[in-house]
């Protein structure tokens, strides 16, 4: 890793201390709401990028935050994403070649957020782990990749409400800590095996722009929202790209510029998202959402639907 534990510790410490020293904090700490969710997400890309190896990554996220004071909150978040998958090439009308991957991923996330009476401002800490197999054809190529990332996120948000009308309006600093290790095996003659190990520090900037309205009923309140975000590389160091073969020909794994980053938020690239908030009753609410990918160098999309009960 390029920062030890410790110097990690203590980075978080300085933002904790940060939180501490923001004004309007009662002598009093009360916990106003409780808040307890479950989530389904399916991601789907490429695996291959070729565009004929669909591949579907999906899991569960469970969730629990408290809030003090209606003016702090603190939660924290795990969620597991697996899949596997089989593609049948057609060579010829007799012939077929049949190639596969699988993946394990796991996210660990605390969160603390402070609100004001129209700004807030967030930082969270995220542990992910990525394992990653795969066999493919023409020559046969039999792929690992192990990618482990520390990512700790810093954003002010403010909000205007006109009427039912929401705009918020998102600026926010992001540091990784990325390893990702890659080999293969190449079954020609003789068979060639590589390998390689890679570390890299990154810090990226974020900014993210939401439109929402509230629709209220008798019984349900919807909150339907469109989102646009952009993510963009304000540093880098360490390595950065290494070289595998896949089908017959030589690509590049950059750790700047593909899934293995984490989801939608990829350096110099955007998203856009469109979902809804759902409050069945003053206790219970549900969040559906559709994002996609802008500008990536592999397009990603993902689903995202939770329920949630606060008390």
């Amino acid at each position: 890793m390029i920062f030890s534990r410790a110097n990690r510790f203590g980075s978080f410490l300085l933002v904790c201390v940060f939180f501490t020293s923001l004004p309007s904090v009662s002598s009093e700490i009360r916990l106003t709401n409780t808040q307890i969710w479950l989530a389904h997400q399916q991601t789907r890309f490429d695996y291959f990028g070729a565009g004929n190896h669909p591949f579907k990554p999906s899991g569960e996220t469970y969730g629990l935050s408290f809030t003090f004071n209606d003016q702090w909150n603190i939660g924290f978040s795990e969620s597991k994403n697996t899949d596997s998958a089989r593609w049948e090439e057609q060579i010829t009308d007799n012939f077929s070649l049949i190639s596969g991957a699988e993946s394990d991923e796991k996210n660990q996330t605390i969160r603390a957020r402070w609100f004001g009476d129209s700004a807030s401002v967030s930082f969270s800490y995220t542990e992910s782990k990525l394992s990653e197999r795969s066999i493919s054809r023409l020559p046969t190529i039999a792929e690992r990749i192990e990618n482990s990332s520390d990512t700790a996120t810093v954003s002010f948000d403010d909000q205007w409400i006109s009427n039912n009308w929401i705009y918020t309006a998102r600026m926010g600093l992001q540091w990784a800590d990325v390893e990702l290790f890659t080999s293969q095996l190449i079954a020609v003659e003789p068979p060639i095996t590589t390998a390689s190990f890679l570390e890299q520090e990154r810090w990226n900037g974020l900014a993210d722009m939401s439109l929402a309205y509230w629709v209220m009923t008798d019984s349900i309140d919807f909150i339907p929202q469109l989102s646009v975000g952009w993510t963009w590389s304000l540093d880098e160091k360490g390595d950065s790209i290494a070289f595998v073969a896949r089908e017959g020909e030589v690509h590049r794994i950059s750790q700047s510029n593909n899934r293995l980053n984490g989801g939608l938020r990829l350096p110099n690239s955007g998203y856009w998202e469109f979902g809804t908030l759902i409050e069945w009753s003053e206790h219970w609410s549900s969040n559906i959402s559709y994002q996609q990918s802008i500008s990536a160098a592999q397009p990603i999309k993902a689903l995202y639907l939770d329920l949630s009960v606060s008390f």
